[in-house]
């Protein structure tokens, strides 16, 4: 009875550093943090972004179908083995942290807490440790288009690195949460969500994609 109740403690009377502090350290514990097998094609896009390096291997020119977040990486100079690695690592920790951010800026303390606690039994927040690579960014840039979930020209910008980064985990992404939004507003729930936002969004990542091919 003790452990219930040190372990309800934890959840909803704990500051929310410790709260999270247990919850990364559980599951780091249980997945480990390691690279995505790709991740070192993806670096040689990196170091030749507009110049395609595969072009004696044409099965292996998808690589840059995954452009943007290895354009950043160069860019800012993440240009061997370890940086890049690292320059990943951080959207991953970026990733859950801004995921974090939204949820209590949302929700009730309470409702939040659950929440982290549910998300992070879910895959999808160990995965992105295990796998740590491409889609890193990828799930970054959703996640801060839903933080951005009211600004249009930002939701456009974000839409449009998603449809650089990772085309179709974006759009059916996006278009299953359009159409979660659609089924909601046929109910007569008010939410706080306009369909606009998945709209645009999925604007911006076909227009991405257009620019990609170009």
């Amino acid at each position: 009875m003790n452990l219930l109740n040190n372990i309800e403690n934890i959840i909803f009377n704990s500051p929310r550093w410790k709260l999270l502090l247990v919850l990364f350290v559980i599951m780091i514990f249980k997945t480990g943090i390691f690279y995505h097998p790709n991740l070192w094609q993806h670096l040689e896009v990196a170091k030749s972004p507009f110049k395609n390096f595969f072009e004696n291997s044409a099965h292996l020119h998808y690589f840059y179908q995954n452009w943007f977040g290895s354009f950043v990486a160069g860019f800012v100079g993440a240009k061997t083995k370890v940086l890049f690695f690292l320059f990943h690592l951080f959207f991953s920790f970026a990733f859950v942290l801004l995921f974090i951010k939204f949820l209590f800026k949302n929700l009730s303390e309470q409702t939040a807490r659950i929440s982290i606690i549910i998300f992070f039994l879910l895959p999808v927040s160990g995965t992105v440790f295990y796998f740590v690579g491409y889609d890193s960014v990828t799930l970054f840039l959703i996640a801060l288009g839903l933080y951005f979930h009211r600004n249009i020209l930002i939701l456009l910008l974000i839409g449009t690195a998603l449809g650089m980064q990772h085309f179709e985990l974006a759009f059916v992404g996006i278009a299953f949460l359009l159409f979660a939004l659609l089924i909601d507003k046929l109910a007569g729930n008010k939410e706080d969500f306009s369909i606009i936002f998945p709209l645009v969004l999925i604007i911006g990542v076909i227009l991405g994609k257009i620019l990609l091919i170009l």
